[in-house]
């Protein structure tokens, strides 16, 4: 008989098995390879050593996204700083900067990969919850102009029951589903339709209305970021630790499993390199590499 865990296996492989398959999910850069089996566990609160710090080059970042295929990390600042995306190189360390032409920065949070390798950068922090509606820009690093990276795609967002803060995301198919920041309530999942964005800059991008995915459990510590693994497995980063979300895309199914308690601070990008290994990444720049 098969055991919860390996029915969430079956799940997972079925519904990802495209991605899993994909050229993206690689091995991973050198510099990880040779310290994956040397990092040790941090005790609770303790701050592992730093492997590389893009304070300076980025400011404030508040969002991460990695490509095995091309092995670089994709980070934007929070709000308050120009629209631009870093992309550092994980095997050289050479980090460039690039102005996304056609957006504005208003309160930057988070950055995902689709399947297509486009960019999906997230305007969706809103700490007032005040924000009319929040958008979604698209960017291709193939298109590239220099030091300029334009938008090629749009929506905006209103969500189903007013505001809401937001820094965290995750992309599955045509949908971005968010994550509620919260400390007060259950966090609330949406998601959004992607399929209908706006092709040509120059046209009215659409006004979608997210649809409501249910609840999250409490958590200790609001979201701050979210990643996806290659094998299609949520997890959620908050000041407190990183979690795992079992059928996350289940309303009925949907749990949480405490993977670490961390307690580092204020951190604020997570990257899933894989089920058993995570890079976390400070405001300040500063990333480490957490070992389950």
């Amino acid at each position: 008989m098969a055991t919860a865990r390996n029915k969430r296996l079956i799940v997972t492989i079925c519904a990802f098995s495209v991605w899993a398959a994909s050229p993206a999910f690689a091995e991973y850069p050198k510099f990880i390879e040779d310290i994956i089996e040397k990092i040790e566990d941090s005790a609770i609160g303790v701050e592992p050593p730093t492997i590389f710090d893009l304070s300076g080059q980025v400011p404030e970042v508040s969002g991460a996204a990695y490509s095995k295929a091309t092995k670089m990390l994709w980070t934007l600042p929070d709000s308050g700083n120009p629209a631009l995306l870093g992309r550092t190189d994980l095997e050289t360390f050479e980090t460039r900067t690039f102005n996304v032409t056609g957006a504005e920065n208003e309160d930057w949070e988070a950055i995902l990969l689709d399947r297509e390798r486009k960019l999906w950068v997230l305007d969706v922090g809103d700490n007032n919850s005040v924000r009319n509606h929040v958008s979604l820009y698209r960017v291709d690093p193939e298109r590239a102009n220099g030091d300029n990276l334009p938008v090629i795609q749009q929506v905006n967002v209103l969500y189903p029951e007013g505001p809401m803060n937001v820094e965290a995301g995750a992309i599955l198919n045509n949908r971005i589903y968010l994550f509620e920041k919260t400390l007060t309530h259950k966090p609330k999942i949406v998601s959004v339709d992607i399929s209908f964005a706006v092709t040509n800059p120059s046209d009215i991008p659409p006004m979608r209305v997210a649809r409501s995915e249910g609840e999250l459990p409490m958590l200790a510590g609001p979201i701050t970021d979210a990643s996806l693994s290659p094998t299609g497995s949520l997890y959620l980063l908050t000041y407190a630790g990183v979690y795992e979300v079992p059928y996350w895309w289940s309303k009925r199914d949907r749990y949480v499993e405490t993977i670490r308690l961390l307690f580092w601070g204020q951190i604020e990008t997570l990257v899933a390199l894989s089920d058993d290994h995570f890079l976390i990444g400070r405001e300040s720049g500063k990333f480490f590499l957490l070992k389950r």
